[in-house]
């Protein structure tokens, strides 16, 4: 299935995202531009899931899978004034797949190895590395952190495939 592809591709964007979910408490809006975004920022929380449905030969399959990050060690993003953004550090996922009665737990250690560019439209932010480049939404931006949250949705005539993972960024 095609599922395998699609899940990598999603832990690899979660190598790109992190999130902070903390309000401003002073009745002044932090505008979300370049300047005011610039920063490092831990990250420190990323979860998500993905629904995959086949029902091609007859039959429907079904796929659910839920990932988990944790043990966050120096993971951080560097979002620069100028447009520029990097990573470093790593951290484990917790893969969970379950398919047809069956669940099966896969733990990696992952690194948040990225060099790249961005671009501020919204609410939203696009990463664009060597390879690939990656819309994400920013469900909360505030002085002290980031939530973003990247979706990524799949249809054919017997297939579909949804998923959505949220990160959360610290600033330092």
């Amino acid at each position: 299935m095609k599922n395998t592809f699609r899940i990598a591709c999603i832990l690899f964007i979660s190598v790109f995202v992190i999130t902070s979910c903390e309000s401003d408490d002073d009745n002044n809006a932090f505008v979300l531009n370049n300047a005011n975004i610039a920063g490092t920022y831990n990250l420190t929380a990323f979860s998500g899931t993905a629904r995959e449905t086949d029902t091609s030969g007859g039959r429907t399959d079904t796929v659910l899978q839920t990932i988990v990050g944790g043990n966050f060690n120096n993971a951080t993003v560097t979002f620069n004034a100028n447009g520029t953004v990097s990573s470093t550090g790593s951290y484990t996922s917790v893969l969970t797949t379950v398919e047809d009665g069956f669940t099966d737990t896969e733990t990696t250690i992952d690194s948040t190895d990225i060099s790249g560019s961005y671009t501020i439209t919204g609410n939203s932010i696009r990463i664009s590395s060597l390879m690939d480049a990656t819309t994400i939404t920013i469900l909360d931006f505030s002085r002290t952190g980031l939530k973003l949250n990247y979706v990524e949705s799949d249809s054919d005539v017997d297939y579909t495939f949804d998923a959505s993972v949220t990160f959360t960024l610290v600033r330092q």
